[in-house]
């Protein structure tokens, strides 16, 4: 019989609800695959025809998330103050453009808080191998600044925000505090990095 696109995106979607769900309730140590399967309805052959590992699923929900929070961060505050991003020559330390990427890291943490608990297992394999979910948050962030980073900027960015991310998921302060103003810090440094460049 043949599987339409609607009957792939159901069971990919069944498993991503059934491992959320899992790891939520019981952790990340407590939840295999096959329990995945099971509260999913599909067989365990099915479920790696769709993601290879735990690790793989779970890279998907942070990834969702994120598009949440980026859809959340541009109808924000910070959407308004865009100004047509940085215009050709000139610094990109702006507050405007500061505060759209202060916004948009920040809407990823709130959106990722409920896998908070789950996260120290894999968050490094996923900032170190989910290239998609790179690419994706990288694209946001050039959106920002309405023009293409060079390479080296991409990297400098991405090693800040997985830097952000790792400090998170162990911050222990009231409301982690120390986070937000560990994103501040990291947004006026790369900002800072770019105008040196001279906006180039």
């Amino acid at each position: 019989m043949r599987v339409t696109s609607e009957t792939k995106e159901a069971t990919r979607q069944a498993i991503l609800d059934a491992t959320r769900e899992l790891l939520v309730e019981r952790g990340w140590e407590r939840v295999a695959t096959r329990d995945i399967a099971a509260e999913a309805g599909v067989g365990n052959g099915t479920l790696f025809n769709y993601f290879p590992t735990k690790e793989a699923i779970v890279a998907e929900l942070v990834a969702e998330a994120l598009r949440t929070a980026a859809v959340s961060a541009t109808g924000s505050k910070a959407s308004r103050l865009r100004g047509g991003g940085t215009p050709p020559g000139q610094p990109a330390r702006t507050p405007a453009v500061q505060e759209q990427v202060y916004a948009l890291i920040a809407a990823g943490v709130r959106q990722l808080r409920p896998y908070r608990a789950f996260l120290p297992f894999v968050l490094g394999s996923i900032l170190t191998n989910s290239e998609r979910l790179k690419n994706e948050h990288l694209e946001q962030i050039e959106r920002i600044f309405a023009r293409a980073l060079p390479p080296m900027h991409r990297h400098l960015y991405w090693s800040l925000y997985s830097g952000v991310l790792t400090f998170w998921v162990s911050d222990d302060s009231p409301k982690q505090v120390e986070t937000l103003a560990f994103i501040d810090h990291s947004v006026e440094l790369f900002c800072a990095s770019l105008s040196k460049e001279g906006g180039s």
